[in-house]
């Protein structure tokens, strides 16, 4: 239980009233039961109320070593990503940029010392408020996504090379994150771990034959254009498959896309031993992922 780690609830001087709070969270987040998409998203909303965050990420990271270096966080690759308050339009910038970006960016180097273990920290723990304010990364990617702040959490799941990731934003006209909120979430983050069932990874969504060989074709290098000519359709139904792919995966990115599918589908490029026959009519009978959604 919570109560357990009393010696950090005490370091923190948290009150009745947020001990109170932890407890309810992480009941609330047992009541999901089993379904991972579902306590993800709850402990994001529990997380943007407890600490008043509007932006929250939680995902798993597959971690294919644990050395605590740049090269390493490099080769990171999403399994499930939750998020509550990122724009859907702008998700792929915002993971390219702050995440994936934020993680390797030089400000950050104490990331690379600290990965490895399980942690939660401050920006103000890894990088004094003078050096990130004239930082690269806090005047452009932060700057254009409205974020100032922000508060990381890592918890490494050696048995199932993963890591656990929890990141936390608020906007520029809030103050920072503060010890409470380090605490808070360092304490929920432990709780969660031992609470939910882990699982190596994610198993591949169920692909029709042309999902299959549209995604065998992003994999050897092919541009939408080149997919389109290769089956004969058009370069705007070649995008809304995309886009299916990509929901299907969580991923926000082509390069997400690829990454995950090659670590979830091994089976990939057996896509390509069948080509399917072009059909230049299969644009028009498409029916449109938000129509297909409902």
């Amino acid at each position: 239980m919570i109560m357990r780690r009393i010696h950090d609830i005490r370091e923190a001087r948290l009150s009745v009233f947020d001990i109170g709070l932890l407890f309810d969270a992480s009941r609330s987040v047992r009541e999901t039961g089993g379904d991972a998409s579902a306590w993800r998203r709850r402990l994001a909303v529990l997380l943007n109320e407890l600490c008043f965050a509007p932006k929250v990420a939680v995902m798993e990271l597959t971690c294919t070593t644990h050395e605590g270096t740049r090269a390493c966080l490099e080769r990171v690759a999403p399994v499930q990503i939750v998020d509550f308050g990122v724009e859907a339009e702008r998700q792929g910038a915002f993971y390219d940029r702050l995440v994936w970006g934020g993680l390797t960016d030089p400000s950050l180097s104490r990331v690379h010392e600290l990965w490895g273990s399980s942690f939660t920290v401050l920006r103000r723990d890894l990088v004094a408020r003078s050096h990130w304010q004239q930082s690269a990364l806090y005047n452009g990617a932060f700057l254009d996504h409205g974020c100032g702040d922000f508060l990381l959490s890592v918890s490494m799941l050696h048995d199932h090379r993963l890591a656990s990731v929890i990141v936390l934003w608020r906007s520029r006209d809030q103050a920072a994150f503060k010890p409470r909120e380090r605490s808070l979430v360092a304490l929920l983050h432990h709780q969660i771990k031992k609470d939910v069932t882990w699982a190596e990874a994610a198993p591949p969504p169920a692909l029709s034959p042309r999902l299959r060989a549209i995604l065998a074709r992003l994999d050897s290098g092919a541009s939408e254009k080149e997919v389109a000519v290769d089956l004969g359709i058009s370069t705007h139904t070649v995008h809304g498959y995309v886009k299916e792919l990509r929901r299907r995966y969580g991923a926000h990115s082509r390069a997400q896309l690829i990454a995950l599918a090659r670590q979830r589908s091994p089976a990939l490029k057996l896509a390509t031993d069948v080509p399917l026959q072009p059909n230049n009519h299969a644009a028009s009978r498409l029916v449109p992922i938000a129509e297909r959604a409902r």
